[in-house]
């Protein structure tokens, strides 16, 4: 197998569109210092691009509805629930286990408040 320089090399004369370093580095087998040393010999050329991408991939999501409370929950969220009609500002903290239905508290009270 040729060096990690001439991979590369390889690489552009086969092709002349822009590649991402990541791309570049898993399709020739090569480090990040063999792309560096290039670029410092004026071989490769490095630049950023700002790229927008939408994180939703243009999806459509099913709508879910708010779970049915416990006691416990329902006992937490309606001192929020008061606060959030009177439009008073105050601080909540919830306590409580992973899995004890903190997350849902806070979302029905997002939700209450749109």
């Amino acid at each position: 197998m040729p060096k990690s320089k001439n991979r590369c090399w390889l690489f552009f004369a086969e092709n002349d569109e822009p590649i991402e370093r990541s791309e570049l580095l898993k399709l020739t087998q090569t480090t990040n210092q063999t792309v560096q040393t290039l670029v410092k010999k004026s071989i490769l050329r490095q630049y950023q691009k700002e790229i927008y991408r939408n994180p939703y991939d243009d999806k459509t999501f099913q709508r879910t509805f708010p779970l049915e409370l416990t006691a416990q929950q329902r006992a937490a969220i309606d001192p929020i629930n008061r606060c959030i009609s009177a439009d008073e500002h105050d601080i909540f903290l919830l306590h409580g286990i992973t899995g004890s239905g903190k997350t849902e508290i806070y979302l029905q009270a997002i939700q209450k408040s749109d």
